[in-house]
């Protein structure tokens, strides 16, 4: 590991360098947003949609224009404000997304991780959805009320989004793992939830070399084994009807013990005939695990006034898996490896809580768009600056970071990042390096009975 220093010198050029004064103003040319000299520049604009505490939604166009002056000294009235609200700022916007979706870093922690040499980067898809006022309900249908959802997908090794997007509530999950599944590429493994659940997808990326996926199983599928014994028509022609037995997943649940993970070998999934070879693996949880899942379902019953069956319920005690990662990846590995999942809910939940993403009222939709745009900025900047840090930390001093307060306490830098953006790069080392301290003191990762954590799930500390 090289210096400290040089680090930050190397984080600063390979993402800071975008936001520099020359590259924004440059950006906001190119796309239209500055089309003569004005008296908001570009990079006061980015401040005030990307490196500010101040919340472009739920704000006041009258607090906004105050806070702006207080931060800049720049006077706006809240009608200006209002007008650069327009197409030409969500391009701009959009513009600096993409361009930092695009942003490679250097460190990862797939040399570490002890399956490496099966599948070095692990993408998760998952998807995050919330009611937004009735007077969106034209551009952003949900299902029952007006809802926005963002789909996002990210590289957990290194922090590296793959993917982000957001659209109406009701369309469903299905329709992006499909396009995505056929991005993944070789020594690449994809962790889906139910939402995401194509079997054809699936099958593609099995009958490709080292595409692999780990996927939920619903609780009522049917599975299949090769019969041996299978029937013939009197003209010795096949039945294709007795190839193969079914099996109810809940049969083949029932079999395992509590606190068990158990493997059952030749199955297959699919319809018709035909029919995927998979590994399939069960897992029946403990008794506070299961508690957890029920109370789960009681609040999404309460919040979406819908009703679990009971043997939906009961089922709730295991988790039923599908994957076609090899052999030598054992059945708790399988458990293990989908449990870093999680990894993006808590992304979800920093995005929630501490940037307060789901705080919306009645705006013009230019502005509506320009504040979702600010967000996914705001997350992606936040988070692969937080996962390269923990790769640093780390390999420093073998400290694990916790993803979520590293995310917070960038978020709360984010305004002394921008000051240190205009004054270059030395200042932005600086600041790199106050924050990296900041979060080797205050931001270690807890350690909880029974949770293993991230270095533990990929197995580079026991």
């Amino acid at each position: 590991m090289m210096p400290l220093d040089q680090e930050m010198k190397l984080l600063y050029q390979e993402l800071f360098t975008q936001f520099s004064a020359d590259s924004i103003t440059q950006l906001a040319t190119e796309t239209g947003f500055i089309r003569r000299k004005r008296k908001l520049t570009a990079m006061d604009s980015l401040f005030l949609f990307v490196f500010t505490t101040a919340h472009l939604s739920d704000s006041s166009l009258e607090d906004l224009c105050t806070y702006l002056q207080d931060q800049t000294g720049k006077v706006l009235s809240a009608e200006g404000l209002n007008q650069r609200f327009n197409w030409r700022t969500i391009v701009f916007l959009q513009a600096i997304f993409e361009r930092l979706l695009q942003t490679k870093f250097r460190h990862s922690f797939q040399k570490l991780m002890k399956y490496s040499a099966i599948f070095e980067r692990i993408r998760v898809l998952d998807s995050t959805a919330f009611q937004i006022p009735d007077a969106f309900a034209k551009w952003f249908p949900g299902t029952g009320c007006t809802s926005v959802k963002f789909q996002i997908e990210f590289e957990l090794l290194s922090g590296q989004f793959t993917h982000a997007h957001f659209e109406p509530g009701r369309i469903h999950d299905a329709k992006t793992g499909n396009s995505l599944c056929q991005t993944v590429q070789s020594k690449e493994l994809i962790l889906r939830d139910l939402g995401y659940l194509n079997l054809a997808e699936y099958e593609k990326l099995t009958k490709q070399t080292q595409r692999y996926f780990i996927s939920r199983l619903r609780n009522n599928a049917l599975v299949y084994q090769k019969n041996p014994s299978p029937s013939y028509c009197l003209n010795g022609k096949l039945k294709v009807s007795t190839v193969y037995t079914q099996h109810a997943i809940q049969e083949l649940a029932n079999t395992v013990k509590r606190g068990d993970t158990k493997e059952f070998e030749g199955f297959y999934v699919g319809k018709n005939k035909v029919k995927m070879p998979i590994r399939l693996v069960i897992c029946h949880f403990s008794v506070a695990q299961q508690e957890k899942r029920i109370a789960r379902m009681k609040e999404i019953e309460r919040v979406r006034g819908i009703r679990y069956q009971e043997k939906t319920k009961a089922m709730s005690a295991y988790g039923i898996y599908m994957t076609n990662l090899p052999e030598a990846i054992t059945k708790e590995d399988i458990y293990q490896i989908y449990s870093l999942r999680w990894q993006i809910e808590l992304l979800f939940k920093v995005w929630k809580s501490t940037m307060a993403l789901t705080h919306c009222k009645p705006m013009k939709m230019e502005r509506f768009i320009c504040y979702f745009y600010s967000q996914l900025i705001r997350l992606i900047l936040c988070t692969m600056v937080t996962y390269q840090m923990r790769y640093l930390l780390w390999i420093k001093s073998r400290k694990e970071l916790s993803e979520m307060k590293g995310i917070e306490m960038l978020f709360d830098k984010l305004k002394t990042l921008y000051l240190a953006i205009k004054e270059g790069a030395a200042s932005v080392v600086q600041t790199l390096l106050y924050i990296f301290s900041q979060m080797e003191r205050h931001g270690l990762k807890s350690r909880k009975k029974g949770k293993p954590t991230f270095q533990q799930l990929i197995g580079t500390l026991e």
